[in-house]
């Protein structure tokens, strides 16, 4: 019989660090604590951490240009348009920025910007 765990609402990320240190650290680095929203731990009956885990406020970057504009022309608004984003990211103290493109723009992104491949697998949850 499994134990009864209980779900707890906290602000204490230091349960979350010593299991990502004891168990995970070779996998992924320690994730940056800002930006965190609804931080949960969960306890079996004896206050033993069996998970802790919390959403973290992403921003993505979403960006159309018009294709029959010329490529300098639509850089040249590229630039501009990541300039005033990356701006509003920075202002509101924003340490990421994600974008899912196709690897044509992939290439434009990591030598224009510093965009970088991660090493995961992209997934999505649809909740709406």
């Amino acid at each position: 019989m499994a134990d009864n765990l209980a779900i707890l609402e906290t602000n204490d990320l230091a349960p979350f660090v010593e299991l990502h240190n004891k168990y995970f650290s070779h996998e992924f680095a320690l994730p940056d604590i800002r930006n965190i929203s609804k931080a949960r731990v969960i306890k079996d009956e004896q206050g033993n951490v069996i998970a802790s885990g919390f959403v973290k406020l992403l921003t993505e970057a979403i960006i159309v240009t018009d294709l029959k504009s010329s490529e300098t022309v639509r850089i040249k608004a590229l630039d501009l348009l990541m300039a005033e984003l990356i701006d509003w990211c920075v202002t509101h103290e924003i340490e990421q920025v994600h974008a899912f493109v196709n690897s044509s723009f992939s290439r434009v992104l990591m030598r224009r910007y510093g965009f970088k491949h991660i090493p995961a697998i992209g997934m999505v949850l649809d909740l709406g």
